[in-house]
């Protein structure tokens, strides 16, 4: 995924996204709501990605 799909995606009309982090590799990324279940780490295809706590 590319720079200008990332920003658009985050800041475009898609609806609301959130913050995950990858219990495996620690890589956060953002992503539109969806169940945990469907939740996959765009760097090591792990399904262990979970919320990231806001502070």
């Amino acid at each position: 995924m590319g720079i200008i799909s990332t920003v658009s995606g985050l800041f475009g009309s898609e609806g609301r996204h959130y913050r995950y982090r990858c219990r495996d590799c620690r890589t956060e990324f953002a992503q539109r709501a969806t169940g945990e279940d469907d939740l996959i780490c765009p760097d090591c295809g792990s399904d262990a990605a979970r919320p990231v706590e806001s502070s």
